[in-house]
């Protein structure tokens, strides 16, 4: 009798443990599945926030209701899009901690490699808050850095009410075919 009972509660323990491996992994798979939704989430808010210059142009074209509509206060006030790039998930992931145990856990060791992986962003627009980062420099050839200061301004113009945000444009007389159109935009003191 004793023997049997030793063979019916390794049978039980090992059923339990069986039921404990297939419902913890489970688990993980169902926070790895709510972390992958988090990032798809996050990446589509930068996407619509920070949309591509033709986007931003399209705006004036069409006279869309959306021109302007960045004011002193959000977060996205004075932020423009650079580019495209990978940027780590921004979220309160919580896992308990790692703690000393002399027995070997293989759903442990699962828990805290989700939990040390980098959550990244891929292909999510990049963005420099020009609030927060009062001095900045752009270098690299001429043209380039030309068009894509441009592409800042632009951005800056489109997004910004000119009562909010006044531009000021010191260059050399010798570039002054490529910011004339400067003039133009309603957020400059004046002509000069």
């Amino acid at each position: 009798w004793p023997i049997l009972a030793k063979r019916f509660e390794k049978k039980k323990r090992i059923e339990r443990e069986k039921i404990r491996q297939e419902k913890y992994k489970k688990y993980l798979e169902d926070m790895k599945q709510v972390i992958l939704e988090e990032c798809h989430h996050k990446s589509e808010i930068l996407h619509e926030n920070h949309v591509p210059l033709p986007i931003v142009l399209d705006r004036v074209k069409k006279r869309k209701r959306n021109l302007w509509e960045r004011v002193i206060g959000q977060d996205d006030f004075l932020k423009v899009r650079l580019g495209l790039g990978d940027l780590p998930l921004e979220a309160d992931i919580k896992f308990p901690d790692k703690k000393f145990t002399i027995d070997e856990d293989n759903l442990q060791d699962e828990l805290f490699e989700l939990a040390e992986t980098p959550q990244i962003l891929k292909k999510v627009p990049v963005t420099l808050s020009l609030y927060e980062e009062k001095v900045c420099g752009i270098i690299g050839d001429r043209k380039e850095v030309i068009d894509f200061v441009k592409g800042l301004i632009l951005q800056l113009a489109t997004l910004h009410s000119y009562d909010e945000l006044k531009f000021v444009f010191v260059y050399e007389k010798k570039e002054q075919k490529d910011w004339k159109f400067v003039k133009w935009l309603p957020h400059v003191w004046n002509d000069d």
